[in-house]
């Protein structure tokens, strides 16, 4: 049976039609699909702030986020949020937190604004706070510019005006117990602003400071008053990398200097690279 022309037209319309219907329906559902993936969680949800700096997932499966005015954890279901507050000894210093992590030992570390590192105390739902920000105007107004993690216990924390800090975690009190070195006293570092610590494969520290660059034996932590070895006083020491059997120094002003691990006298330990 021949169809006419217009059979033949109408049909095809009618083809057109059901095509764009389906095309319509089926586009819709897709979107309707990609909609109900996302869920939106803002302070009408209980999140502090809708500003959201920084997050991080813990090894309990919470989730932590970081905005312009306050720490929340988030369990699936609700927030729990943190703030500092006023005369708390063990608070967060600043409600803006720019980053979260976790050391080796699982233990949350948050960044203030202003620099500060705090500790979470689960148990307690503290902060302990480095540097001590209770302590002296000095520390009020340092900040930590730095962290080295030496071994699964063992933390250094370097400072902009406050010196360095060793943390060696004490599991039967759960905290670290601390050191502070400063540029004064027997065990003194050269200078109070840190700008990095690194450690090599003898667990040697190297500190890096405006004023000289500082080295203290695994050894020496044993002792009551661990003693630093100073050298080159009069470089300000900005950075440093390990490569192979050799650590890089950045200085300003004075180039490179490259630090042999595996040389026996201290005269070759150093080599200085720098352009004329």
């Amino acid at each position: 049976m021949m169809l006419t022309n217009y059979q033949y037209l109408k049909s095809l319309l009618k083809l057109f039609f059901i095509i764009g219907i389906s095309a319509f329906f089926s586009n819709q559902f897709v979107q309707g699909l990609e909609i109900e993936r996302f869920e939106h969680l803002d302070t009408r949800a209980g999140l502090s702030q809708n500003n959201v700096l920084s997050m991080f997932c813990d090894h309990n499966g919470f989730m932590w986020f970081g905005t312009m005015d306050g720490l929340n954890r988030f369990d699936g279901y609700n927030f729990k949020i943190f703030k500092s507050e006023e005369g708390k000894k063990n608070a967060l210093t600043h409600n803006r937190i720019s980053g979260i992590w976790e050391d080796s030992l699982d233990i949350l570390w948050v960044k203030t604004y202003e620099g500060y590192y705090h500790y979470y105390i689960p148990e307690t739902e503290e902060f302990i706070t480095f540097p001590f920000y209770n302590k002296s105007l000095e520390e009020k107004n340092s900040s930590i510019n730095c962290s080295y993690q030496s071994s699964k216990n063992e933390i250094w924390l370097g400072s902009s005006n406050s010196g360095a800090y060793y943390l060696n975690y004490d599991p039967e009190v759960k905290r670290y117990k601390t050191i502070q070195f400063l540029s004064r006293g027997l065990s003194s570092i050269s200078n109070n602003t840190v700008n990095f610590i690194i450690g090599d494969k003898k667990n040697t520290i190297y500190i890096g400071t405006n004023r000289g660059l500082n080295l203290l034996k695994k050894s020496e932590l044993k002792k009551e008053s661990p003693y630093f070895s100073h050298l080159y006083a009069n470089f300000q020491f900005t950075s440093a990398e390990k490569f192979d059997d050799y650590i890089y120094f950045g200085t300003s002003q004075n180039g490179i200097l490259l630090y042999n691990l595996n040389s026996l006298k201290s005269s070759k330990c150093v080599k200085k690279i720098k352009r004329d």
